[in-house]
């Protein structure tokens, strides 16, 4: 089985109670987008929300319809760049513009918006947005560049322990079934 195979097949990893809020509160009753959402006692508002968004959707997305997802520029009252990204739930996502996980058939649209200034209907918006070829991390990392202040290193991934063993990350356990 492959790594991205493996993880397509993970479990949810949240705990029962956690999972069942986390499903009723924000997908069937959609308290966060109603602006009716609690958490810790306190009242999340999107439209508080004023730092620039960088908002990512993938166009086969079974769990979030890029559709649903594109509302989001409705709903908070600050600055946004929306990215469509060919490919489903993960692939889309984990889709890094070289080395051999990078996709050749990999492309993105995307556009800016100022607060409200996105058209309603998304699919007016796809006609629109501009057309890449390659992967968006590139449109990410130039957008983290216009919005950021520092450049700093990263952290070091350390290895991990597979029964007993230590293994380099991610670790061999994604590649049982």
């Amino acid at each position: 089985m492959t790594p991205m195979r493996a993880w397509n097949a993970d479990a949810t990893r949240m705990p029962a109670r956690m999972h069942s809020e986390y499903l009723r509160r924000l997908y069937m009753d959609n308290q966060l987008a109603q602006d009716a959402y609690r958490f810790d006692g306190q009242h999340v508002a999107l439209r508080a929300i004023h730092p620039p968004l960088f908002v990512v959707a993938t166009e086969r997305d079974h769990v979030s319809p890029w559709t649903s997802v594109y509302k989001i520029l409705r709903l908070v009252h600050t600055r946004a760049r929306f990215v469509l990204v060919s490919g489903g739930h993960n692939v889309g996502i984990v889709s890094p513009p070289s080395g051999p996980s990078a996709h050749p058939q990999a492309g993105y649209r995307w556009a800016d918006h100022e607060p409200h200034e996105a058209p309603a209907d998304p699919l007016a918006w796809r006609e629109h947005a501009a057309q890449v070829q390659g992967s968006w991390w590139t449109c990410w990392e130039a957008w983290l560049r216009e919005h950021g202040t520092t450049e700093v290193p990263a952290r070091v991934v350390p290895d991990l322990r597979f029964e007993g063993k230590v293994v380099p990350a991610p670790g061999t356990h994604v590649f049982q079934e």
